[in-house]
Protein backbone atom coordinates (compact mmCIF):
# COMPACT_ATOMS: atom_id res chain seq x y z
CA UNK A 1 0.00 0.00 0.00
CA UNK A 2 1.17 3.34 -0.93
CA UNK A 3 2.01 5.92 1.63
CA UNK A 4 -0.06 9.29 0.88
CA UNK A 5 0.86 12.84 2.00
CA UNK A 6 -1.99 13.60 4.87
CA UNK A 7 -2.32 16.95 5.85
CA UNK A 8 -2.32 17.25 9.64
CA UNK A 9 -5.39 17.19 11.50
CA UNK A 10 -6.30 20.94 13.31
CA UNK A 11 -6.22 21.28 16.87
CA UNK A 12 -9.68 21.48 17.47
CA UNK A 13 -10.35 18.61 15.01
CA UNK A 14 -12.74 16.66 17.59
CA UNK A 15 -14.54 19.66 18.93
CA UNK A 16 -15.59 20.07 14.73
CA UNK A 17 -15.99 16.64 14.24
CA UNK A 18 -18.24 16.64 17.33
CA UNK A 19 -20.03 19.65 16.14
CA UNK A 20 -20.87 18.05 12.92
CA UNK A 21 -22.19 15.16 14.58
CA UNK A 22 -24.63 16.84 16.77
CA UNK A 23 -25.87 18.64 14.40
CA UNK A 24 -26.81 15.61 12.42
CA UNK A 25 -28.16 14.13 15.95
CA UNK A 26 -30.45 17.24 16.80
CA UNK A 27 -31.72 16.89 13.05
CA UNK A 28 -32.24 13.85 13.41
CA UNK A 29 -34.36 14.05 16.71
CA UNK A 30 -36.32 17.27 15.37
CA UNK A 31 -37.06 15.75 12.57
CA UNK A 32 -38.20 12.22 13.59
CA UNK A 33 -39.63 12.99 17.26
CA UNK A 34 -40.70 16.88 16.78
CA UNK A 35 -42.30 16.56 20.25
CA UNK A 36 -39.17 15.64 21.89
CA UNK A 37 -37.63 18.98 20.61
CA UNK A 38 -40.57 21.17 21.64
CA UNK A 39 -40.60 19.43 25.40
CA UNK A 40 -37.36 20.82 26.01
CA UNK A 41 -35.05 23.88 25.85
CA UNK A 42 -34.31 23.35 22.25
CA UNK A 43 -31.29 25.90 22.10
CA UNK A 44 -29.92 24.40 25.30
CA UNK A 45 -30.47 20.77 24.26
CA UNK A 46 -28.17 21.33 21.61
CA UNK A 47 -25.40 22.45 23.14
CA UNK A 48 -25.66 20.15 25.98
CA UNK A 49 -25.85 17.18 22.98
CA UNK A 50 -23.04 18.88 21.22
CA UNK A 51 -20.68 18.88 24.67
CA UNK A 52 -21.81 14.70 25.25
CA UNK A 53 -20.55 14.06 21.99
CA UNK A 54 -17.12 15.77 22.16
CA UNK A 55 -16.53 14.82 25.69
CA UNK A 56 -17.40 11.43 24.60
CA UNK A 57 -15.28 11.50 21.90
CA UNK A 58 -12.06 12.55 23.30
CA UNK A 59 -12.90 10.29 25.89
CA UNK A 60 -12.93 7.17 23.25
CA UNK A 61 -9.76 8.99 21.24
CA UNK A 62 -7.52 9.16 24.43
CA UNK A 63 -8.70 5.48 25.39
CA UNK A 64 -7.47 4.72 22.08
CA UNK A 65 -4.29 6.22 22.17
CA UNK A 66 -3.46 4.00 25.36
CA UNK A 67 -4.98 0.87 23.68
CA UNK A 68 -7.68 1.08 26.21
CA UNK A 69 -10.95 1.83 24.41
CA UNK A 70 -12.91 -1.15 24.58
CA UNK A 71 -12.60 -0.97 28.70
CA UNK A 72 -13.63 2.56 28.21
CA UNK A 73 -16.44 1.87 26.71
CA UNK A 74 -17.64 -0.62 29.05
CA UNK A 75 -16.51 1.74 31.85
CA UNK A 76 -19.52 4.73 29.98
CA UNK A 77 -21.83 1.91 30.15
CA UNK A 78 -21.42 1.07 33.36
CA UNK A 79 -21.76 4.71 34.33
CA UNK A 80 -24.72 5.01 32.34
CA UNK A 81 -26.78 2.22 34.28
CA UNK A 82 -25.42 3.54 37.63
CA UNK A 83 -26.72 7.10 36.95
CA UNK A 84 -30.09 5.56 35.67
CA UNK A 85 -30.29 3.50 38.56
CA UNK A 86 -29.93 6.48 40.54
CA UNK A 87 -32.44 8.66 39.18
CA UNK A 88 -34.93 5.78 39.31
CA UNK A 89 -34.19 5.25 43.27
CA UNK A 90 -34.26 9.14 43.38
CA UNK A 91 -37.36 8.98 41.63
CA UNK A 92 -38.86 6.71 44.11
CA UNK A 93 -37.96 8.31 47.38
CA UNK A 94 -40.68 9.54 49.66
CA UNK A 95 -38.42 11.38 51.86
CA UNK A 96 -34.79 13.36 51.98
CA UNK A 97 -33.17 10.24 54.53
CA UNK A 98 -34.34 8.05 51.53
CA UNK A 99 -32.77 10.22 48.81
CA UNK A 100 -29.71 10.30 50.94
CA UNK A 101 -29.45 6.52 50.84
CA UNK A 102 -30.47 6.26 47.41
CA UNK A 103 -27.60 8.02 46.46
CA UNK A 104 -24.95 6.51 48.77
CA UNK A 105 -26.03 2.92 47.57
CA UNK A 106 -25.57 3.92 43.85
CA UNK A 107 -22.36 5.48 44.84
CA UNK A 108 -21.05 2.54 46.43
CA UNK A 109 -22.27 0.13 43.64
Amino acid sequence: MTNMPVKPLPDDAVDMAAKAIAAEVAHHIKTMYPGAAEAVAWESCKRSLAGVIRNGMKRLGDAAERGEMESEIKAMRSQRSREDAMRRDMAEASTPAVVFAAIQHNQSN
